[in-house]
């Protein structure tokens, strides 16, 4: 594999991702727009959201999803923000974990 292939493939994988994204952005404004109260799906877009690659745009529709289902589920979005911390922060500052 050379460097235009590993280039290829990272390409790809940032094509995946963007339109997975709006994939899970569509459902998560649905949800809200519609006042969807289904800890099953709410539980699934946070898995999805959970295997993406953590950008910002990834972390924004975390966030959004969190502050719409707080009131709702108070338990299950403090179980996703736990989860969230152990995955992709430093557990000595909270900062997000570096690649290495």
């Amino acid at each position: 594999m050379n460097l235009d292939d590993i280039k290829c493939l990272i390409d790809n994988i940032n094509s995946l991702q963007q339109i997975a994204i709006k994939e899970i952005e569509s459902k998560i404004n649905y949800i809200i727009d519609n006042k969807i109260v289904d800890d099953n799906l709410v539980e699934k877009i946070f898995e999805e959201l959970l295997n993406l690659l953590q950008t910002d745009e990834v972390t924004n529709l975390y966030k959004k999803l969190c502050f719409y289902y707080y009131n709702i589920n108070t338990y299950l979005v403090n179980d996703y923000i736990e989860y969230y911390k152990d995955m992709y922060l430093d557990p000595d500052d909270y900062k997000i974990l570096e690649l290495k």
